[in-house]
């Protein structure tokens, strides 16, 4: 893979929103933050933040915080601070009143990991804001590992594909995985074919990941819990083919398909329903505990062929309107609806 320059993004809109409900959905159950109840003086404002940063129970002062804000039209830094001897922090909440929503979430950093806390909202402040850190480990007892691959794939005009990853790693310790200088925490390969490679801004960011021919390196901490990072790629219109190898056990792996599309086929995985996200509807194909050496074959059909619509060839399938149109949102809550 050489080209590592931004990905052309071909539907704007329905992007944008794909990619807010990314943003939500990274600011999920990683670092193991949890919300606690405090005295009702000290409740915070509206307006305050207050919350405060823990490793084993104890505090940890003098660890830097800063604030996060995510509107429909933007997302980035509010504001900074460090705790006290307590361990505390008070971060002001600065809305935008012309954004329809703000949702607020603090990041800090312990031993050069970086922590997230939970999103919320300005009008849900209900108690103590905690951020659990921890020590850190060059040999955990269990390697991190991934618990799901979700894929869109998103057919161009000219037959090239652009491809749209969340893939979702855990780290099972209760210590914070680190390496030794030089080497990745943790990789996984993508097809060989793909080019002008991107990172999404999400819990793991763009400056934390590297490529190596086909292998995306994660050059960061991995704290425990769960955490998610957001790729994009295109796969180019010759060969009229992909594999996706996978080398590590995989418990869920995704592949969501926009309809029309000149796919032929897909071995590896099995055609389960149809979604439809933003007016767009996408077939989904879907595997469960995939084991290392398990491949995933893409093959589509020439440049200048008409679009397959496998709607045809899948009138058995369940045609599931998934809530708020969303997606990514329907990806990240598949295991809520299933419990």
């Amino acid at each position: 893979m050489r080209d590592c320059r931004q990905v052309r993004v071909r539907t704007p809109q329905r992007l944008i929103i794909l990619a807010l409900a990314v943003a939500m959905s990274f600011l999920g159950p990683q670092a193991v933050a949890s919300q606690q109840e405090m005295a009702a003086e000290e409740t915070p404002a509206a307006d305050e933040l207050i919350g405060r940063i823990l490793r084993g129970g104890e505090p940890v002062p003098g660890a830097p915080v800063t604030l996060h804000r995510v509107t429909p039209e933007a997302a980035g830094e509010a504001a900074r601070s460090v705790t006290d001897s307590e361990g505390g922090f008070r971060l002001p909440l600065d809305l935008q009143t012309e954004s329809e929503f703000n949702v607020f979430f603090v990041t800090t950093e312990y031993l050069s990991a970086r922590y997230f806390g939970d999103p919320i909202h300005p009008d849900s402040l209900s108690g103590d804001y905690v951020i659990e850190v921890f020590d850190t480990t060059s040999t955990p007892a269990e390697p991190v590992r991934i618990v799901s691959r979700d894929i869109v794939l998103l057919p161009e005009e000219l037959g090239s594909w652009e491809v749209n990853e969340i893939v979702r790693v855990q780290n099972p310790n209760q210590k914070t995985v680190v390496a030794p200088d030089g080497m990745p925490t943790w990789q996984f390969s993508i097809p060989e074919e793909a080019a002008q490679f991107q990172v999404g801004e999400g819990d793991i960011l763009p400056r934390e990941v590297t490529l190596m021919d086909q292998e995306v390196l994660l050059i960061t901490p991995v704290t425990p819990g769960e955490r998610d990072l957001w790729i994009r790629y295109r796969l180019p219109a010759s060969p009229a083919r992909a594999a996706f190898a996978l080398d590590q056990p995989t418990e869920s792996f995704s592949l969501f398909v926009e309809q029309p599309s000149h796919l032929i086929s897909v071995e590896g995985l099995a055609s389960t329903r149809m979604v439809e996200a933003d007016g767009e509807q996408y077939l989904q194909y879907s595997a469960q505990a995939l084991a290392p050496g398990a491949q995933i074959l893409l093959e589509w059909s020439n440049v200048g062929s008409a679009p397959v619509d496998p709607v045809i060839a899948a009138v058995a399938a369940t045609l599931i309107v998934l809530a708020l149109g969303l997606l990514w949102g329907a990806i990240r809550n598949r295991s809520a609806r299933t419990a």
